[in-house]
């Protein structure tokens, strides 16, 4: 048994940091995607290749036997492995330090754990061969661990017959997407994956990776948003390095000092997803080109107001005011995307935005050390490819 899944990953839009403050915030799902081709084997190894992350690794029978004694739970409720029993495993053993080697370490634990959790509740004995490579850069804040562990879920829900194999195709692609109830099952397993690398996720990125689309977040509850347009965006990775902790620590120090300062910015910012979300509608219409491009309009103002406000918050970076600087100098619009501090941005395309002035763009972005991307938003969730 051989086939290929895919997973999206994911791009807050708008709502950063004041969503950690009971508003709205909205995230969308990527046109850049994870993809892994899963090969059932007859030896009891799990066998890795994961180029992205210079993973070449083979799991072998005594460490899977090892773990799976120490997993416990159901199909319909996973339970996380005891972290003492990373300690006992040979393919965990670490020759250094490094952020590199903690990535591969917790690659490879994260894959172990879910592929022994659903052999054990299969009954089944048998191995897996994993080649995986990925579009989104790590540790961007894109969602690449949830995309990941969404391909990982679905894939091993499927080799052990736990979910049917998809037979409908999103719009005619090569993308089979599984039943609604299917989906329920695989985000509740990447989520599994999610808290084994994360400890304490929110379980947005896993919902995005799995269902694709648009959803709206607010206080623990996430909602698929019924219409979120086709748009193109050009993604914006500053490669500068940033601590999501600090700056949510940073703007909650300074909102507990200035109340009457802050609890303002933090309400226009809930505003804006507001007006945000009726400017997809409008776009979602097809409407007349006047009425479309006054949306547009709409929606690059909301941007430019939200990366402001962010801005006074003091979660913006160099980089970033650089990046919407060089975007509004050619008539572009941009803003951060998650924590900000770095990490990346994201500005809309138009859609009678001409090639060469988005390819001079790119261009003027890459000599400024920036990287970029051409994707789209509100694809399609994890899917299968192949066969």
């Amino acid at each position: 048994m051989e086939f290929v899944v895919s997973a999206p990953g994911k791009v807050i839009l708008h709502g950063e940091h004041s969503v950690v403050y009971g508003k709205k915030a909205i995230a969308s799902s990527l046109s850049l995607r994870t993809t892994v081709k899963i090969r059932a084997l007859e030896e009891n190894i799990i066998s890795l290749d994961f180029s992205d992350l210079n993973i070449k690794e083979s799991v072998g029978s005594g460490d899977l036997t090892i773990l799976e004694s120490q997993v416990s739970g159901s199909l319909q409720e996973p339970c996380l492995p005891n972290e003492s029993v990373r300690n006992s495993l040979k393919c965990l053993e670490l020759q250094n330090t490094n952020v590199e080697c903690l990535l591969k370490q917790q690659t490879i634990f994260t894959t172990a754990s879910l592929f022994c959790s659903l052999r054990k509740i299969s009954g089944r004995k048998q191995g897996v061969e994993l080649v995986g490579m990925s579009d989104l850069p790590i540790g961007a804040g894109l969602g690449s661990s949830a995309s990941f562990s969404s391909c990982l879920a679905a894939g091993f829900l499927t080799l052990f017959d736990f979910i049917q194999t998809p037979e409908c195709s999103e719009n005619g692609s090569n993308k089979r997407i599984w039943s609604k109830l299917d989906l329920e099952l695989i985000n509740k397993w990447a989520f599994f994956g999610e808290k084994i690398i994360h400890g304490n996720p929110s379980g947005v990125d896993n919902s995005v990776a799995t269902f694709g689309g648009a959803i709206h977040f607010q206080r623990g509850e996430i909602t698929p948003l019924q219409c979120i347009p086709k748009l193109n965006i050009l993604l914006i990775n500053t490669k500068m390095p940033r601590s999501t902790k600090k700056l949510v620590g940073l703007v909650k120090e300074r909102k507990e000092k200035n109340p009457e300062i802050y609890e303002p910015i933090l309400q226009s910012m809930d505003e804006i997803t507001n007006a945000v979300m009726k400017a997809y509608d409008q776009i979602c219409e097809n409407c007349d080109d006047v009425t479309m491009s006054k949306a547009y309009s709409d929606l690059e103002n909301l941007i430019d107001v939200n990366q402001h406000l962010l801005q006074a918050l003091g979660v913006s970076h160099p980089t970033l005011d650089d990046i919407c600087l060089t975007c509004s100098t050619v008539g572009f619009h941009a803003k951060l995307t998650g924590a900000g501090g770095g990490g990346c941005a994201y500005c809309v395309i138009r859609p009678d935005v001409s090639e060469e002035a988005i390819e001079s763009l790119k261009r003027e972005l890459r000599t400024r050390n920036f990287e970029c991307w051409e994707c789209t938003l509100g694809g399609p969730g994890v899917a299968l490819t192949s066969p």
